[in-house]
């Protein structure tokens, strides 16, 4: 509020121009007289497509479409002319405009004065990680409060959505009408506590409209905090997993209720961090792409370690059991046993731990949430390293002594027939747990067990011959190229 010299009041207001239309009276020329908003004016030329005259409401409307266009986010200038005394009434009136909200009313009967774009550039990289995100599986959604042009420009020039999408239905929507077509967010009766009426939870309306319009959305404008939690809500009862960034106190039920939430480190609220798990200190969308690939990382190296525990203890079990049977006496002393349990199990735990994340780990589709650690594939890993194994074990053990066990020089490395199966078995075995650990490492899901270590002339005429009969437009005469040859085992788990 601005005293004139007259002693009158000018209220001046911003906001965004599609929420103060309906509000204005006028429009504020480059001289100063105030026109009415159905006055015709000359359309400019960046503006004219095909009416040379239109009206001054059009007028605006065509500017912030031209803004909104070019990704800017827009502003209208309003003011308000009051009497002193007319102020003061409506002051009295309305709790002397103690509250935010109280004000309200003093945003009518306005006059335009300008327009202003605002533009915030994408940040260095944002491409590059939204397509990567798409790649591994992941859809991203932005909701955001500009106005449905503004957010489709943006999310067109972020990659979000493509031109050809942008005219898909529910593929954009606003706030309010997300929330009718879904039916938006009703409380039920907790199934967990059916017998008391106060446990409820929160579920969408209509779930059944709400996976329609969740296949094909990629933007939602005008969207409030509420509009945000709905939509997290009905992907989670879809069995999605719902990853949430947000900077503001009203974005923490979003946050909560998210399976991961990320909050801004530098223009977050505290209270935004307090319900988020992850805090990005740069603010920036590369950062998820990070985590995203590590967080999938420590869960294969998880993986990877569980397999090569279950290999070489499958094995060891078998060796023992066999050698106690049928030799009466085990191939592995209890110093062996020891020496795997200690160093192969830990050094082993500590080379998959820390193995860092494989480049190629963004590439596949993520891992639905009621998956099995160990799958087929990993059993199929396990049994076939611990066959291999026992065979080569079990040759040795009954066709190995003194061939491979010399007399040497060294008092405590010579031949002793009573300790020769320990000798002949042990190293081996050691040696065999190695080389599978180097796989757990090369090759997690991979039909060529080798890596490319050794000659894999069978293995590749296989996995050639098996990619011939998948294209059968492939010339039979032609060889296979090493990308052909390097075929997945399993499709990519959805």
């Amino acid at each position: 509020m601005v005293k004139k010299e007259d002693g009158s009041v000018r209220i001046y207001t911003k906001g965004a121009p599609d929420m103060l239309f309906d509000k204005l009276v006028g429009v504020q020329d480059q001289e100063g007289n105030v026109l009415d908003m159905m006055d015709e004016c000359t359309v400019p030329a960046e503006l004219k497509e095909d009416d040379d005259e239109i009206t001054q409401i059009d007028l605006l409307e065509k500017t912030v479409k031209y803004f909104a266009h070019r990704a800017f986010r827009t502003l209208l200038i309003c003011y308000r002319d009051m009497s002193m005394d007319e102020y003061e009434s409506t002051k009295d009136e309305h709790n002397n405009f103690e509250k935010e909200s109280d004000k309200d009313v003093l945003e009518c009967d306005l006059v335009a004065m300008s327009i202003f774009g605002i533009q915030d550039p994408l940040r260095e990289g944002i491409i590059e990680s939204i397509e990567k995100v798409r790649l591994a599986g992941i859809t991203t959604i932005m909701c955001t409060g500009d106005n449905i042009d503004t957010a489709i420009a943006i999310s067109k020039n972020a990659g979000i959505i493509t031109e050809d999408k942008v005219n898909d239905k529910f593929a954009c929507m606003t706030g309010k009408d997300f929330r009718e077509e879904v039916g938006g967010i009703i409380k039920v009766q907790d199934p967990e506590f059916p017998e008391d009426p106060s446990k409820t939870i929160d579920k969408v309306g209509n779930i059944s409209k709400f996976r329609a319009v969740k296949q094909n959305l990629r933007v939602l404008a005008r969207s409030s905090p509420e509009d945000k939690y709905l939509l997290v809500t009905g992907i989670q009862e879809c069995d999605g997993v719902v990853a949430v960034t947000g900077d503001g106190t009203n974005d923490a039920p979003a946050l909560t209720k998210a399976d991961v939430g990320f909050s801004m480190g530098i223009t977050g609220t505290d209270v935004a961090k307090g319900a988020s798990d992850i805090i990005l200190m740069d603010d920036n969308f590369t950062s998820i792409v990070v985590a995203l690939r590590y967080g999938r990382s420590v869960y294969d190296n998880v993986r990877k370690f569980i397999q090569f525990q279950l290999s070489v203890n499958v094995v060891a079990m078998f060796i023992v059991f066999f050698g106690s049977v049928v030799l009466r006496d085990s191939p592995l002393n209890a110093v062996q046993m020891l020496w795997v349990n200690l160093v192969m199990d830990t050094l082993g735990a500590l080379a998959l731990a820390t193995e860092p994340p494989a480049g190629d780990i963004l590439d596949r589709q993520p891992y639905k949430k009621n998956n099995a650690i160990v799958t087929e594939v990993m059993w199929r890993n396990i049994f076939g390293h611990a066959i291999w194994q026992i065979i080569i074990l079990v040759v040795i053990l009954f066709s190995g002594q003194g061939w491979l066990c010399e007399n040497y020089s060294i008092k405590c490395l010579k031949f002793n027939p009573n300790n020769s199966k320990e000798c002949i078995e042990f190293n081996p075995f050691y040696s065999n747990e190695l080389y599978v650990m180097n796989n757990e490492i090369e090759m997690w899901n991979s039909l060529n067990l080798t890596a490319d270590k050794f000659n894999t002339t069978l293995i590749d005429k296989f996995t050639c011959n098996q990619y011939k009969t998948k294209n059968p437009m492939y010339p039979a005469d032609k060889p296979c190229t090493k990308e052909q040859i390097a075929v997945k085992y399993l499709p990519q788990e959805q």
